[in-house]
């Protein structure tokens, strides 16, 4: 019986790690490599007669390599991660939705996230998601007419959904006017400076910081700038972009703007 249990949970995980792989774009190599092992010692793991699973400090790596709980590694939840799996219970959200909407966000540029948390506090919000709901029941309504000779399908409402992707149209352009005229998120002073800052900063911890903190610190950043100036040129772009090979550009374009201010 324990045995047959350790083989399941072995199945598990082999089909877990081989989704993320796939979600990562990682091969067994580049995994092996990450985890320390040798690429045999890895596939030892992945074998089919291979009951047991492996050691809680090589999934808890695992884990970290591919940012998701150990429980969803050996199958014990559905989603990759608790938190995850805890809103889709809750909302009914599916598992690819979630991911997109939690994701690290390092994958989004600053200015998107501001966006959206600033939609998401609008008095608005709930009109918007009405209209937008019923959009997506309007658009799909079809009628069939049987003729002599073959089915006429046509959608019965097109002046209906014209209408109602006027309003959510008009109801976003309201929303965005209420974020872009709050007087507090423009300080563009302040904002250049902070800029500036940041470039020098990473040009500093470059090496002193792990890949990993200098990104951290960069996010936090962003997040402070964004806080006094919503549309800084900066926070167009994700952490990752600017440490890697936006820097340069944006040290020449900050450098521009100050020999013209």
């Amino acid at each position: 019986m324990c045995y047959s249990i350790m083989s399941s949970l072995n199945t598990l995980f082999r089909e877990n790690f081989k989704k993320c792989c796939k979600e990562k774009g990682y091969t067994q190599q580049e995994v092996a490599d990450k985890l320390g092992i040798s690429l045999d010692g890895l596939k030892h793991h992945l074998r089919k007669n291979n009951p047991y699973l492996p050691s809680v400090d090589l999934l808890y790596k695992m884990a970290k390599i591919f940012d998701v709980d150990i429980s969803y590694l050996i199958g014990e939840i559905n989603s990759p991660k608790c938190s995850m799996q805890a809103i889709s219970e809750i909302t009914g959200i599916n598992d690819r939705s979630i991911s997109l909407i939690t994701r690290n966000t390092s994958q989004f540029m600053p200015g998107f996230c501001f966006l959206i948390n600033a939609i998401s506090k609008s008095g608005h919000l709930e009109e918007f998601s009405s209209l937008i709901e019923e959009l997506s029941f309007l658009d799909s309504s079809l009628i069939n007419i049987k003729g002599s000779d073959h089915n006429i399908f046509y959608n019965s409402k097109p002046a209906e959904v014209k209408v109602l992707k006027a309003k959510i149209l008009s109801l976003f352009d309201i929303i965005l006017d209420e974020i872009i005229f709050d007087d507090h998120l423009w300080d563009q002073d302040a904002g250049y400076q902070m800029s500036c800052q940041l470039l020098d900063a990473i040009d500093k911890n470059e090496h002193s910081m792990s890949h990993d903190e200098l990104v951290d610190y960069v996010r936090q950043k962003l997040e402070e700038i964004i806080h006094v100036n919503a549309c800084e040129y900066i926070t167009r772009f994700s952490p990752e972009q600017i440490i890697s090979y936006r820097r340069y550009s944006l040290r020449k374009f900050y450098s521009q703007k100050r020999t013209f201010s």
